[in-house]
């Protein structure tokens, strides 16, 4: 029934007539609603009628969403030939951008993998993201992972666009004196290979100490190792606690990484200027 102040599809009959008495409980429920200004005839609403019922609309929307998602993450659209996984660039700055010899990803920098992390938590972290299931403790981690990552991002590239020395130090002693009890900061550099810092400042009282995560793929002889036949195991990390903070603000210390950054070997290789010179100090 329509009325130019409503419309109703089961209009209510006479409640004070015998088929009020006898009607049974209607009831409709209505997914989708559509207002037309037109006149249709009995044809146009049968078309109507059958395409309604034969696509659901919702479900098609979420397919699409998922289409164009992976659209974003794969290269097929502009390959004829899509390349081996191991050679695709996301897959490759996420496990080992400057390790695969021989391709065009050999000596490549962190920034990249960074890049690629960050998408990948920024994507999970939206609204609609994968991450909006998880608990709430667990997603307030995987935020302050977020921003940490953030953060490292931008002092890459500052780093790797550093032409001094003195440029140098000011990005990275400038972030650790903006640091504050409980904070967190990565430093990533490239001394032969792409080496990571993570620095842990401790909370009050013990604010002068820190805590040093050295990362690394590329584990050399100064790293523990695990002799399980046929395989010789590295430990990728190294740690160095009660380390004081103000030592590490010290820019002699950042001086000597950056002269083993840009050292050739001829002297010393720029590892071993890491392990035996600069940790110790």
């Amino acid at each position: 029934m329509l009325t130019r102040s409503g419309c109703a599809l089961f209009p209510d009959p006479d409640p004070v007539s015998d088929e009020a008495a006898e009607a049974p409980d209607r009831r409709l429920c209505i997914k989708y609603l559509t207002v037309s200004t037109e006149f249709w005839k009995e044809e146009t609403v049968r078309s109507k009628m059958h395409g309604l019922r034969a696509a659901d609309e919702e479900a098609d929307m979420e397919t699409e969403v998922d289409v164009a998602r992976q659209k974003q993450w794969t290269l097929q659209a502009i390959y004829e030939r899509p390349p081996p996984v191991w050679l695709h660039p996301a897959f490759a700055a996420e496990f080992g951008d400057a390790f695969i010899a021989g391709t065009r990803f050999e000596s490549g920098t962190l920034s990249t993998s960074l890049e690629i992390a960050v998408l990948a938590l920024r994507r999970m972290t939206k609204r609609s993201g994968v991450a909006t299931g998880l608990q709430h403790d667990t997603l307030s981690a995987l935020n302050s992972c977020l921003a940490s990552l953030e953060d490292a991002l931008l002092l890459a590239h500052k780093l790797q666009s550093a032409r001094s020395g003195r440029i140098f130090l000011e990005h990275v002693v400038g972030a650790l004196d903006r640091m504050a009890g409980g904070e967190l900061l990565i430093v990533p550099m490239q001394i032969a290979r792409p080496i990571m810092l993570v620095v842990q400042r401790q909370l009050a009282p013990n604010e002068h100490l820190c805590t040093i995560t050295l990362i690394t793929a590329d584990a050399s002889s100064y790293h523990p190792t695990a002799a399980e036949p046929p395989k010789m195991r590295y430990r990728t990390c190294l740690e160095f606690h009660s380390v004081p903070y103000k030592r590490l603000c010290d820019e002699a210390v950042w001086a000597s990484l950056w002269y083993a950054m840009m050292s050739n070997g001829q002297v010393k290789p720029p590892q071993a200027m890491l392990y035996d010179i600069i940790i110790p100090f």
